[in-house]
């Protein structure tokens, strides 16, 4: 064998092949070199993506609506940081850009072509839909592309509109909306009894786990001139799809079998037998905790809930006697009573009307029995509208407002 030569198997062994198919043929001091030069090029690269910020246009929130006269198009309103005209001396403001599409990615392409600069949504915090939207295409078309993005933020939060459109809630103001309504919502006390926020990653979970049923926040604004903002009960979802609404007073007993308050205040009014003056107590929740649990006999489920809360009296009104330690008792007992008694009905009713479990029974049921919930699971829903619903609330008023001689 000739030394020019080397020998088959070790030529087949540094054969690589380029990108028409040709054979090429590389020594191994090349292929260090080579990978050298691609070590190299990955540490001493930098970000190959950076773009300063005159090459990006802010997004810090999203409405998407049905074309009125093609309800096969989408309407994406886009609230943007308005830099051009903000300065030192003034508030930044923002302004709406509208596009539209037959998919929500083709409408965000769109935007793009209208800008100078590229979008960009790392500070987006609002997503609102419109009722007619939800109601009628669902969620699964619409979040798809948001929960594919990873340019898009995953706690981004998720509401629906009160309003007869979602770009009504973005109409530009003295302050950035998106912002406002995502500082306002991440306060929870100041929410606590009206709606429960929900973020992307939330609602991606909950449709992933097929167990628990969407509940999203409502937003709503009023006024001609100033824009109040308001947050007001709960949107309900079978699946995908909006089906019925929660309004403030029963989502209030619903977030404390849900997930439980820290805040929000309740009242417990009695009437006098002789016809005589209303007397009632304000009270204040300042913490709660829920449990779920569950018993089957084959046939009909029993679902337990029991809540543990404690509380502050905040306004008492009427004949209601001395505070003392023996009217204490009684107004805890009297409050665990009303707030057993409204919570279940909220709880009953919603499975009734729209035999959804927005509370969680399924997802309890799925980890503690998950052999059960493979039998029952495909007629869940059944099962759920022919449910006993038994609530226990045990309360601790630990602050009656008055010095105490108890």
């Amino acid at each position: 064998m000739s030394a020019q030569h080397e020998p088959l198997e070790t030529m087949k062994r540094k054969r690589l092949t380029d990108g028409r198919g040709q054979m090429l043929y590389m020594g191994k001091r090349a292929v260090v070199k080579i990978m050298s030069i691609l070590m190299c090029s990955v540490l001493l690269g930098g970000c190959w993506d950076y773009k300063g910020m005159d090459e990006l246009t802010i997004v810090a929130g999203i409405a998407i609506d049905l074309d009125q006269e093609d309800p096969e198009m989408y309407v994406v309103t886009f609230e943007i940081v308005d830099m051009a005209t903000s300065s030192e001396k003034t508030d930044i403001k923002s302004k709406l850009l509208e596009t539209r599409g037959k998919t929500i990615t083709e409408a965000m392409f769109n935007a793009n072509r209208k800008l100078q600069t590229n979008m960009y949504f790392g500070n987006a915090e609002l997503l609102v839909l419109s009722r007619q939207l939800v109601e009628e295409k669902g969620l699964d078309p619409v979040l798809d592309p948001f929960f594919r993005d990873n340019g898009i933020r995953d706690n981004m939060y998720i509401m629906v509109s009160g309003n007869k459109t979602a770009k009504e809630i973005l109409a530009p103001t003295e302050k950035i909306i998106s912002f406002y309504i995502q500082k306002t919502l991440s306060e929870v006390n100041f929410a606590a009894t009206s709606t429960r926020p929900c973020e992307l990653y939330q609602v991606y979970n909950m449709i992933e786990e097929n167990t628990t049923d969407l509940a999203l926040p409502v937003v709503f604004i009023s006024g001609k001139e100033a824009k109040d903002i308001g947050l007001e009960g709960l949107a309900l979802f079978s699946g995908s799809k909006k089906i019925g609404d929660l309004n403030n007073r029963d989502t209030s007993y619903y977030l404390l079998t849900a997930s439980g308050l820290n805040g929000g205040s309740f009242e417990l009014s009695t009437q006098a037998k002789d016809g005589g003056d209303k007397k009632y107590i304000a009270f204040v929740d300042r913490q709660s905790i829920p449990s779920h649990d569950f018993t089957f006999d084959g046939d009909r489920f029993t679902l337990t809930v029991k809540i543990e809360m404690i509380v502050s009296i905040v306004e008492f009104f009427g004949d209601w006697g001395e505070m003392d330690k023996a009217l204490i008792g009684q107004l805890e007992k009297n409050i665990a009573e009303m707030l057993s008694q409204e919570t279940r009905r909220v709880i009953q009713s919603i499975q009734s009307e729209y035999g959804i479990d927005i509370v969680g029974f399924a997802c309890k049921i799925h980890n503690k029995n998950p052999t059960l919930w493979k039998e029952v699971q495909d007629n869940w829903r059944e099962y759920l509208k022919n449910a006993e619903v038994q609530v226990d609330c045990s309360v601790l008023i630990d602050d009656a407002g008055l010095i105490k001689k108890y």
